[in-house]
């Protein structure tokens, strides 16, 4: 109701008014069976609080339905004397009065709030959302919105001002009207007020609220649902604009449904999701995006599929943009005082009696450092540190097989140490006796040996390195009168015990990593200087200097989309990542700068910190350090560097490393630019660099950052790699397309499993599964390309945040909705619409295709959230092998073959097949088809096993199996996990297609295609120049039969499943789609392929305008072309996708000869894919000492089997102590162990391994419920480039 003047100066005229609608509404509310009943607060669900539309008013223009007041001159007199909020209240309400807001600002308020509380209405779309976002193409204009915006924020807030006056105005008149209010319940109060906001008059609505609370305060009362009157009334508050007010409603309905849940969960559990919406909403008002953010998601945790929230979700992004274009919202981090530190600190060891669980590492520097002895014997932390030294110890043998083989890092070390040997002997002339800390398998040692040293004495740390040390020198003729193997930490080392005299040469390269000081360089350094050498001796690197840049490291747009919130995941425990740098996608800011130089002769003993000014030399976002060091191997005359040249690493492990900032700072042309000799605009910041001695760190002291990073160890990086890869993501997205539009134009028939055509005009509904939706990339190509709906459901709950995120920052969340969820429990009518999915997109592939247990992910979809007829992207995969020869025979010159035996294990790896040294020795294979969708899932994809025959190209000695995957994305399109120079079907496009290594391969092919001027041309080079079509064409001459010239499909059978093996047929995706094609030997498709490119290049001859014909042009005809257009897409020659390949070394390995056949045993067990040959063939292979259960006799276990069976007892035993909930997590005890690892002489990238596979584990059995799909292997998924 509506009150005038005269209403204020008679007060039983408001009375009348109001009792006259309350009949009215009581009347209404009895035709809507609206539930309010005595003793329950509790309103209908369904029920939206709306500001009722504006009425119009004479002129045309629309009015508030809000309480208007017009105070005569006794009610102005009366109020003389009373403020509020520092104001007269009698002047507010005349400001009021004469200062009206306009009509048509109420009726934009009352629209903007009934979108705020009603989810039927209309939601705005893509476009409208786009054109909101700014962008820095509109920066030019942000000062004059920022003045507009102060200008309405001024205005909103007079408004505001006005507004409480008005209701404290209000409010008094009702209690004065009504002053036996307290004598009603709860409930009644209750009701009055919830009739006031359904009739729209939020300000009767609140002071009737102020009534219920008023009598629960002053009669100490309270009652069990008074979380609903907290949400009731904070919709009125935002209805009205006072965010202030509704945000403490929010906050306090949370509070008291949260309590309330306790009892009753079902109940209350609705009120304390949606009072998420509320509080994101009065978060939004206020312009605090970034918390308005944090609460949706949070409620979007939740309720993942609330509009409401979504809708909220994207505002708050895009207000989030708004402030960063404009410099506002920036976050800062609080860091130690500066005063409290030293530029200098001694660096001491904690007490053998120190509580260890109570040292906190927060800043991973600490003055005092932990010993082994400590970290043996505490009983907080022992099996955690016992757990790393036995896992790195298995591994780090692996790891030295890159080390072999990176010849530019061996050879510079060996010149050093035989140009320091040389000068002990014929400068200083005495007998040179070197020291080789951590000396791997022993081939530093072997080069100060032949030299001329004396004598060496090998110190290493690991078990499985020191005796393959001793095995290796032993097996090169050296003898224990030259050499002397000890395995103990270099801190642990003593004369005449262990070292027999002084020593004047130490060589400790190998204890260098990414981070220069992770790895104990420093300490190790010391004790022998202080302990084991003569004065002055001769050290090994004999100084390095370190230098620091700043960069920026972002993931771009993925085919359109933003992509941009798996950024704030940008964090690494370590700076040995252990894989190598994407540096495409490293950006530098500024020209590098000296950040230390360490003399190796006098190392320090002390912290140190200092200031650097970074000069930046382009604007952008900086939100990491990259830094590296040159190392002085021997009076300046030997370096060595692990640095970039030309933008590439030089060594493949000696690599920079990149230290993430605590965010992302802006650096832009207006902060601080000014321009030096050169013209250049340049800015500097400081940059505080620190070391302990065992650990490096930069940090940027109070700055403000666009984003804080979120430091989660479980978060899998591999999916920075999988948003890199660019062909993959665009192929999916074409792939993804069709399907919808095939969706779309077709729907199911009951007499068939089929599609039928819809009529003119028709579409279907298109559903969307997202099957484990990571990022959210795939579902939002969904969603772009027509979907009606998409649900994603991911298990990590880090990654269905980024997913939401990004969804909201493209504007696509009345579509796609993000579960976080185990795929394999999902249920219908709760994760999914109850009719179930008909599209479904996924990517949870590995390199052998089903290690991830995607098999049983998509037997589990089909039985529980899948239609019968649904389409699936991709649709099918097929496996291919072959046979490679990988072995370390000798390094420079000296024999390594025993070394070999810590290759073998029973599970495959994947790796990247050019960066392996090895030699192809059979043809590519196929092994094995899936096909996904339930049609196809009782053909061919339920075999187990397979025999192949593969054949040998190359004599050899065949020990390992690669095997990759083409994976069939629909039938018009096909993606190759192949390495570089085999395409999809496991086309060979050139000789050399085993990698860089594969150098001599004899092959039988035809003679190599020459250009217009008789030079031969690189096949490889050449296709990779193509266009698509060019690359097309030649792929297709492998599969097409030469023997007819009728044009007849050239052999091709089409066929829908496969009906079992053709003689002289293979089944496969080809050109003319699923069936049968002729399978022509390899000979005879490289001839044909070989007629192309001398097609081709005839082609490219006659463009250029040259009158020499190509070389072939007139000779040979060109080969019979497919009447079908040909739509598969052929991979790049030398890219690959993030999956790479998977490799397996074989238990028995064979001498295979060219010309003949190997048979093959392909097995599925399970999620794995194991081959081997046939039994009685080959002989069997070394294996690491680990790997052997019985040594010294039938019933007598190995040590070292047991050592690593002791392992897997603590990790049952940590998950023992998860389920009770009375520990620590184990993120505690991995960030002791990294802050410690240079003095625990740790490797730094093991323990980062270790460090994440264990909160994966914990974050897995943390979960409610989840099933075997849940795999630990695909969280902890190895990444193959760092990007």
């Amino acid at each position: 109701f509506t009150v005038s003047d005269a209403d204020v100066a008679d007060p039983s005229l408001i009375k009348q008014k109001q009792l006259a609608a309350e009949r009215e509404f009581l009347s209404a509310e009895s035709e809507r069976n609206v539930i309010s009943r005595e003793g329950s607060l509790l309103l209908e669900d369904d029920i939206q609080f709306n500001v009722a539309p504006p009425a119009a008013s004479v002129d045309g223009t629309a009015t508030s339905k809000s309480s208007s007041w017009s105070l005569d001159a006794a009610s102005s007199e009366s109020l003389q004397g009373i403020t509020f909020e520092g104001h007269d209240l009698a002047d507010l309400l005349a400001e009021l009065e004469d200062d009206a807001p306009p009509a048509h600002a109420a009726a934009e308020s009352a629209e903007s709030a009934a979108v705020i509380m009603d989810d039927t209405l209309p939601r705005f779309d893509d476009d409208d959302a786009a054109s909101d976002i700014p962008s820095s193409a509109g920066m030019g204009n942000v000062d004059d919105d920022a003045e507009e915006e102060a200008a309405a924020e001024a205005e909103a807030a007079k408004q505001a001002r006005l507004l409480r006056a008005q209701l404290l105005r209000l409010r008094d008149a009702m209690f004065r009207d009504d002053p036996h209010f307290t004598k009603r319940s709860l409930s009644q109060l209750n009701t009055e007020a919830v009739q006031y906001q359904k009739a729209g008059d939020d300000l009767a609505a609140i002071c009737s609220y102020a009534k219920l609370f008023h009598k629960a305060k002053a009669g100490n009362l309270t009652h069990p649902e008074l979380h609903v009157t907290h949400y009731n009334r904070a919709g009125c508050y935002l209805s009205l604009g006072l965010y202030e007010e509704a945000l403490f409603d929010a906050q306090r309905c949370a509070t008291l449904a949260e309590t309330r849940m306790r009892t009753n969960p079902m109940g209350a559990a609705a009120i304390w999701i949606k009072s998420f919406a509320r509080k994101g909403y009065a978060l939004n008002g206020l312009k605090r995006y970034r918390e308005a953010n944090i609460a949706f998601s949070e409620g979007l945790k939740a309720d993942p599929f609330n509009d409401e929230m979504k809708r909220g979700l994207e505002e708050s992004s895009r207000g989030v943009l708004r402030d960063l274009l404009r410099g506002r919202g920036l976050e800062m981090r609080a860091l130690p005082s500066t005063e409290s530190f030293n530029t200098s600190e001694r660096i001491t060891y904690h007490g053998y009696a120190t509580p260890l669980h109570k040292i906190r590492h927060d800043d991973m520097l600490p003055a005092q450092l932990l010993t082994p002895f400590q970290a043996d014997n505490d009983h907080h932390i022992k099996d955690t540190y016992n757990y790393l030294t036995v896992q790195t110890d298995i591994r780090m043998p692996r790891r030295y097989f890159s080390y072999l083989q990176d010849e530019y890092r061996q050879r510079r070390v060996c010149e050093a140490i035989q140009m320091a040997v040389r000068y002990q002997e014929e400068e200083l002339d005495r007998d040179a006796r070197v020291l080789n800390v951590a000396a791997g398998p022993g081939l530093h040692a072997m080069a100060a040996l032949d030299a001329g040293a004396r004598h060496v004495t090998c110190v290493e740390r690991w078990l499985y390195l020191a005796m393959s040390c001793k095995e290796v020198l032993l097996t090169n003729g050296y003898t224990d009168d030259q050499v002397k193997v000890v395995y103990k930490r270099p801190t642990d080392i003593a004369l005449l015990r262990d070292v027999p005299v002084y020593t004047n040469v130490i060589v400790a390269v190998d204890l260098l990593d990414e981070g220069l000081l992770t790895s104990g360089l420093l300490p190790a350094v010391t004790h022998a200087l202080d302990n084991l050498a003569i004065q002055d001796p001769v050290v090994i690197p004999s100084s390095v200097t370190v230098f620091a840049q700043a960069v920026q490291i972002k993931t771009p747009e993925c085919c359109g989309f933003d992509v941009s919130a798996v950024d704030r995941h940008r964090w690494h425990p370590s700076y040995a990542c252990g894989v190598p740098l994407n540096t495409d996608y490293i950006v530098p800011l500024s020209e590098p700068i000296e950040a230390w130089n360490f003399d190796l002769l006098t190392p320090p003993r002390e912290s140190e910190r200092k200031t650097v000014d970074i000069p930046f030399t382009r604007p952008g976002v900086w939100n990491a350090v990259l830094f590296w060091y040159d190392l002085n191997l021997f009076q300046d005359k030997v370096r060595l560097s692990s640095g970039l040249v030309d933008g590439r690493e030089v060594s493949p492990t000696l690599r920079p490393a990149v230290q993430y900032l605590a965010g992302e700072i802006r650096v832009t042309a207006d902060r601080g630019y000014e321009a030096d000799g050169s013209g250049r605009a340049i800015t500097t910041m400081p940059l505080l660099c620190t070391h302990n001695t065992v650990r490096m760190r930069f940090d940027v002291e109070r700055a403000e950052y666009m984003h804080l990073n979120r430091a989660d160890a479980s978060f899998p990086n591999y999916h920075f790699h999988a948003l890199a890869d660019t062909r993959r993501n665009e192929a999916y997205y074409r792939a993804i397309e069709r399907a919808v539009a095939r969706r779309k134009a077709m729907k199911p028939t009951p007499e068939t499993s089929g599609f039928s055509p819809l009529t003119s005009g028709e579409e279907s509904e298109v559903h969307v599964l997202d099957a484990g939706c990571g990022t959210g990339l795939l579902g939002m190509m969904a969603a772009r390309c027509g979907a009606d709906s998409v649900v994603g459901i991911e298990l990590h709950e880090s990654l269905a945040a980024v997913a939401r995120r990004n969804v909201a920052a493209n504007g696509l969340g009345d579509k796609v909705s993000i579960c976080v969820r185990d795929l394999a429990l999902a249920e219908r009518g709760k994760e999914v619409r109850r009719r179930g999915a008909n599209l479904v997109v996924m990517d949870f592939f590995d390199a052998t295709l089903i290690g991830h247990q995607a098999l049983y992910m998509v037997e589990t979809m089909q039985r529980n959230v899948v239609q019968p007829d649904a389409t699936y992207v991709p649709m099918a995969a097929t496996m291919y092998v072959m046979g490679i020869e990988a072995v370390t025979d000798r390094i420079n010159g000296k024999q390594f073959a025993s070394f070999n035996k810590y290759r073998w294990d029973r599970d495959a790896e994947a790796v990247y097949l050019k960066d392996v040294p090895h030699r192809k020795l059979t043809k590519p294979k196929k092994v094995f088809e899936f096909f996904f969708d339930r049609r196809g899932s009782m053909r061919g994809g339920s075999m187990r096993e397979a025999v192949l025959k593969l054949e040998v190209i190359r004599s050899g000695y065949m020990n390992g199996i690669v095997f990759w995957f083409d994976l069939h994305l629909d039938e018009e399109s096909s993606l190759t996990t192949a390495p570089p120079g085999i395409g999809v079907g496991g086309v060979v496009f050139r000789a050399d297609a085993g990698g860089a290594a594969d150098k001599d391969a004899p092959m039988t092919a035809p003679a190599a295609p020459r250009d217009e001027d008789g030079v031969a041309v690189d096949e490889g080079r050449f296709l990779a120049s193509c266009d698509a079509r060019t690359r097309r064409r030649i792929a297709e001459a492998a599969v097409v039969s030469t023997s007819g010239d009728d044009g007849a499909n050239h052999g091709f059978v089409p066929a829908l499943a496969f009906g079992g093996a053709r003689e002289g047929l293979v089944f496969r995706l080809g050109g003319y789609g699923l069936g049968y094609y002729t399978d022509v030997p390899w000979s005879v498709r490289a001839e044909a392929r070989s007629k192309l490119i001398h097609e081709a290049l005839g082609v490219a001859a006659s463009k250029r305008g040259d009158d020499k014909p190509a070389a072939d042009s007139t000779t040979s005809a060109a080969p019979p072309q497919p009447t079908a257009p040909l739509s598969v897409e052929v991979a790049d020659v030398d890219e690959e996708h993030y999956y790479g390949q998977a490799l397996q070394y074989l238990e028995r390995a064979a001498s295979v000869t060219a010309g003949k056949k190997i048979t093959v045993l392909a097995r599925r067990e399970n999620n794995k894919v194991r081959f081997s040959l046939k039994e009685g063939v080959g002989t069997w292979v070394g294996k690491s000492p680990w790997r052997i259960e019985w040594g010294g006799g039938a019933s007598i276990e190995s040590p070292h089997y047991q050592r690593v069976h002791y392992c897997e007892l603590l990790v049952r035993d940590f998950l023992m102590r998860l389920r009770c909930k009375r520990f620590p997590p184990i993120e505690k005890d991995m960030k002791m162990m990294l802050a410690h690892a240079g003095s625990l002489f740790l490797d730094p990238a093991v323990l980062a391994e270790v460090y994440h596979e264990f909160v994966c584990l914990e974050l897995v059995h943390g979960t409610p419920e989840f099933s075997p799909g849940a795999s630990l292997e695909a969280m902890t998924r190895s990444c193959l480039m760092y990007c």
